[in-house]
C-alpha cells in the first residue's frame, strides 16, 4: 500500500471516475445512463476485478495494481437501496467492509487486525475513504455516486461535469468525457454491459496523467466471503498500526505463501508444500545446514513426517549466485533446491535474527514448531525435536 500511495503522492493532485454494468436495453446512450449503468452492475452481482494503476509525470512512470472485490447483501428492488461490501487488496495489506465495519490485516503480521465502525452521519465507504490515503479505485465512488450524480470518481477527479456525448470507440467499448476542477477525464465502458474498461485523468494539463486499465481475475477470485480471518489477532487502533513484524509465524498458524523459486532441473510440482513434513529455510551462508538436513531427512527415514522441502536465501550483495546455488545444492542433495531473495518475506517470517529455521508443518499445513538452525546442534536433536512435536495432538 505505501508504494502505491507513494508513487500517486509524489506525481499528482488531480481527477477520477469509473464504471461496469446494466443500465437501458433501447435507445440513444447517455452519460447518466452510462454511469447508472456502472453503478447498478456492482449491486447487482458480486465483482471482481484487477485494478492496473499508471501514474506517468515529469519523475518518470511508475505502475502498480490494487486488487477489488465487491459483494452486494440484502438486495433490494430499489437497487439504490441495496449495500454493497468492498474488499481492496494493496499488497501487504488487505482492507475490507462488512456492513457497519470496517477491518484491515497486513499480510506480514499475522498477530493483530484493525477494525472501526461507522457512525450515524457515515457510510461504510464514507469510513473506508476517510480511513485510506487517497486510491484511484473509482468503483468505491461509482458504488454510492448515484445520489451526487457521480461528480466525483477517485480522489483525484472533484467536481466533475460530464459531457452528454457518448462517442463509440469501437464495437466494445464506448467513451464519456468530462472536467473536473483541475483535470480532464475519460472513461471508456463495455457499451452493453457497462463495465470498466480504462480510465484516464490528465492532472493540471500534463503535470501528471493517471491512467488505469480494470481486468477481470479467474472466476475463483469471485467466490467465498470477503476478507481475512481475524481470529487469534489482537486489534489495534490505527491502520498505520498495521505492520510487518518479523517472526510473526509461530505454531498454530497456517504456513504462509513463500515465493519459491527452483534451482536448475526440479521435478514439476517440487515447490508444492503439503505436509506433514519440514521446511528448511535458510541464508545461503548459514552454519550448520548439513545436520540440520540430516536430521530431516532421517525424521523422514522414520515417517515422522512425509515430505521435506529447502528454500535458501540469497542476498545479491553476498558473492556470486551461481556458486553459492551449486553449493548449497550439494548440501541438501537429494531434496530439490528453491531460492528467494527476500529474507523480509520468507525466514524473517520465522524467525527475527536466525539465519535458518526448520518448520515443521501437519497434514493441514499448520505450523506446529520452528527450531532454530544451530551449528552446535546435531542431527539427532533436530530428529528429537520433530518426533516431539509430531506425536503433539493436531492443532485445530
Amino acid at each position: 500500500m505505501d508504494k502505491l500511495i507513494l508513487m500517486l503522492l509524489i506525481c499528482l493532485c488531480g481527477p477520477g471516475l469509473g464504471v461496469a454494468e446494466a443500465g437501458p436495453k433501447d435507445g440513444p446512450l447517455t452519460a447518466q445512463a452510462v454511469l447508472d449503468g456502472a453503478a447498478q452492475f456492482y449491486h447487482r452481482r458480486p465483482v471482481a476485478e484487477t485494478v492496473l494503476v499508471r501514474v506517468t509525470s515529469a519523475d518518470g512512470r511508475r505502475t502498480e495494481q490494487v486488487g477489488f472485490r465487491s459483494r452486494p447483501e440484502r438486495r433490494q428492488r430499489d437497487w439504490k437501496e441495496t449495500h454493497v461490501n468492498v474488499e481492496l487488496d494493496l499488497g501487504d495489506t488487505v482492507v475490507w467492509t462488512d456492513r457497519d465495519q470496517f477491518l484491515g490485516i497486513h499480510r506480514l503480521n499475522a498477530t493483530t487486525y484493525f477494525e472501526t465502525r461507522t457512525t450515524d452521519a457515515q457510510s461504510h465507504l464514507d469510513v473506508l475513504r476517510e480511513t485510506l490515503p487517497p486510491l484511484p479505485v473509482p468503483q468505491l465512488d461509482l458504488i454510492d455516486g448515484h445520489g451526487s450524480g457521480y461528480t466525483q470518481l477517485t480522489p483525484y477527479a472533484k467536481g466533475i461535469r460530464w459531457s452528454d456525448r457518448v462517442e463509440e470507440v469501437d464495437a466494445g467499448r464506448v467513451r464519456l468525457r468530462g472536467r473536473a476542477e483541475s483535470s480532464v477525464v475519460e472513461l471508456e465502458v463495455h457499451p452493453r454491459s457497462f463495465r470498466l474498461q480504462y480510465l484516464m485523468i490528465d492532472v493540471e494539463r500534463g503535470s501528471a496523467v493517471i491512467e488505469v486499465v480494470f481486468r477481470t481475475p479467474d472466476a475463483g477470485s469471485r467466490r467465498g466471503v470477503l476478507g481475512e480471518s481475524i481470529e487469534g489477532r489482537a486489534r489495534v487502533d490505527a491502520l498505520t498500526d498495521l505492520r510487518e513484524r518479523a517472526g510473526d509465524i509461530s505454531p498454530g498458524f497456517r504456513l504462509p505463501d513463500l515465493l519459491m523459486t527452483p534451482v536448475g532441473d526440479v521435478p514439476p510440482g517440487a515447490g508444492v508444500i503439503a505436509g506433514p513434513g519440514a521446511i528448511l529455510v535458510f541464508k545461503s551462508d548459514a552454519k550448520g545446514i548439513d545436520d540440520a538436513v540430516l536430521g530431516v531427512r532421517e525424521a523422514l527415514d522414520e515417517s515422522l513426517i512425509s515430505g521435506v522441502w529447502a528454500l535458501v536465501v540469497h542476498d545479491l550483495g553476498s558473492g556470486d549466485f551461481d556458486a553459492a546455488m551449486a553449493r548449497v545444492q550439494q548440501q541438501v542433495e537429494p531434496t530439490p533446491l528453491h531460492f528467494s531473495l527476500s529474507a523480509r518475506t520468507t525466514l524473517r517470517r520465522f524467525a527475527e535474527t536466525a539465519d535458518g529455521v526448520v518448520v515443521i508443518i501437519d497434514d493441514k499445513n499448520v505450523v506446529r514448531g520452528v527450531a532454530e538452525i544451530d551449528p552446535q546442534q546435531d542431527a539427532a536433536e533436530y530428529v528429537e525435536q520433530i518426533r516431539r512435536v509430531a506425536g503433539e495432538p493436531a492443532i485445530e
